[in-house]
């Protein structure tokens, strides 16, 4: 499937942006392709740019952040995914973050990043209690 195949079949978009410098340029690219796919399809949107692979002791990262900020303003999600070795290694063991390292930092990164996307479409997460207890 293609980008814009994908595009054409969403209602919502979350662009995550790596925590660099040439990630950024890749987003401008981006916003124009999503531009010309809401004339097939008005009712696609930006859910919210993610900040990844974030490091906060670099200062590239924290740029990076910053200027994503400015361009975006409120379509940043607060969550950040930062760098964190357990992301990189659970699907060489064919598990998920959850499965592989439930307490790590890439565990509650997007275990908070649900809850932000939960919130941002106005859904509560006893939803997916109730959908998992009727399968």
């Amino acid at each position: 499937m293609t980008l814009t195949q994908a595009l054409l079949a969403s209602s919502h978009v979350i662009v995550p942006i790596a925590a660099q410098y040439y990630p950024l340029e890749g987003v401008i690219d981006l916003a124009s392709t999503i531009q010309a796919t809401k004339r097939p399809n008005p009712s696609l949107s930006i859910l919210g740019y993610l900040m990844t692979s974030f490091d906060i002791r670099t200062s590239v990262s924290r740029e990076a952040l910053a200027k994503v900020q400015e361009m975006f303003g409120d379509l940043v999600f607060e969550t950040i995914i930062r760098n964190n070795t357990k992301l990189q290694t659970a699907p060489a063991y064919r598990k998920s973050i959850y499965e592989h390292a439930p307490d790590s930092h890439g565990s509650k990164d997007y275990e908070a990043l649900t809850e932000e996307v939960l919130q941002r479409l106005e859904m509560n997460s006893a939803l997916r209690v109730v959908k998992e207890a009727n399968r």
